[in-house]
């Protein structure tokens, strides 16, 4: 099913359980991070070992991705998503019982892998119904629930402490929810019909400029997460100041996503892309300047987070503006393998400047990022005509 032949009932009723979805997924990711570094780091636990467990998830993605457009074409794509439902909500349970620093590296793996799935299913169903005149801003209204569910997540970790069974108890509550809104679409899971004429891995020739915006905002993601507090408390912000700077940057990803879709569609997209990595480019090299000046601080991680997380947003519009079907799969399949390996290389190669320059590496790797990618967007404009250079 697509846009075209969905009655406005049973879109908005599609709608409601893949936005559902991704929220509870959201909440599901960003209590588990917190909660499992905070009990590793009670313990103590090596640093290597919770960055290692941390990278879990993201090397599932980035193995399993490739594998998700053939099974769901076995499976369908609801029986996926219910499969994927499942299986989270078992591995958070499984983190409990099993209650071992090196027991929950499979656990986290298995759950990466079912990450994944959500995340490449729910993005190919809202993009195959999504109309065209408003994509871009349902891709914002996306982009918002799952950051708004990420954000939870801590909060959570805040209320419930890290002792118990009560975090983990609300994880699996979390997950199972999403299975509800999915009972009411009945058979309106769109059939994917088709064979792609690319595969996940020679996606990056077909489609470069969404490669590498994907590749863009997972490294910007994780290296500001696991990273820019870092940066700001050696730069000699205090703890609580230092701990905000992402709280802040969230928050301007969630009021800019809104404006950055109505104007992804009323304008060319591809020139929208450019500008969001020109001003996250800006932002970053702002970045050593500002960190001792307070409210000019939190304006710039205010405002660079709302561009950042556009990158995303209009490169979700821009790809189902290009493929439907088994091709949408396909290519958010190639999303997810680009975002695992986005978001292992961002932090290694943050870490690593951050040793070189102490803290202002950190800034220096994010501007190159976002620049390199403003010209390899301005090198497609000149070798193919915009309408059709991806």
């Amino acid at each position: 099913m697509s846009a075209e032949t969905l009655s406005e009932r049973d879109r908005l009723r599609s709608l409601a359980a893949v936005i559902a979805c991704i929220s509870v997924v959201g909440v599901t990711m960003g209590l588990a991070y917190p909660l499992l570094s905070l009990i590793m780091e009670a313990r103590g636990t090596p640093r290597t070992v919770i960055g290692l467990s941390s990278a879990m998830p993201a090397i599932a993605m980035l193995i399993f991705s490739p594998q998700i457009p053939r099974i769901v074409a076995v499976v369908g794509l609801k029986a996926f998503i219910l499969g994927c439902i499942g299986t989270e909500a078992a591995m958070f349970a499984a983190l409990k019982i099993v209650d071992d620093v090196y027991g929950w590296f499979p656990i986290r793996f298995v759950m990466g892998a079912s990450a994944a799935g959500l995340f490449i299913a729910s993005e190919t169903w809202i993009n195959q119904i999504a109309r065209e005149e408003t994509r871009a801003r349902l891709m914002a209204i996306y982009s918002i629930t799952l950051s708004a569910g990420v954000a939870a997540g801590p909060i959570i970790v805040g209320l419930t402490g890290i002792e118990g069974w009560l975090p983990f108890l609300i994880g699996v509550g979390f997950v199972l929810l999403a299975a509800i809104p999915l009972a009411w679409t009945g058979n309106l899971a769109p059939a994917l019909e088709g064979r792609a004429s690319f595969g996940v891995f020679s996606f990056v020739r077909v489609a470069p400029s969404l490669a590498a915006a994907v590749l863009l905002f997972a490294a910007i993601e994780s290296t500001t997460g696991a990273l820019l507090p870092v940066y700001g408390a050696r730069s000699g912000l205090g703890l609580p100041a230092a701990a905000a700077m992402m709280t802040v940057v969230l928050l301007g990803s969630m009021a800019f996503q809104l404006p950055i879709g109505w104007l992804a569609d009323r304008f060319d997209r591809y020139m929208v892309l450019a500008w969001l990595g020109g001003l996250s480019a800006g932002g970053s090299a702002l970045l050593p300047t500002v960190v001792d000046h307070g409210l000019l601080l939190w304006a710039v991680l205010f405002l660079w987070g709302g561009v950042a997380a556009g990158i995303y947003t209009v490169a979700l519009a821009i790809q189902g503006q290009r493929f439907s079907g088994a091709e949408l799969i396909t290519a958010n399949a190639a999303f997810g393998v680009l975002w695992g390996f986005g978001s292992i290389a961002g932090p290694a190669a943050g870490g690593i400047a951050m040793d070189l320059w102490d803290p202002h590496g950190l800034a220096v790797v994010l501007t190159a990022a976002c620049a390199g990618f403003v010209v390899i967007l301005g090198w497609r404009r000149r070798t193919r005509p915009v309408r059709h250079g991806a």
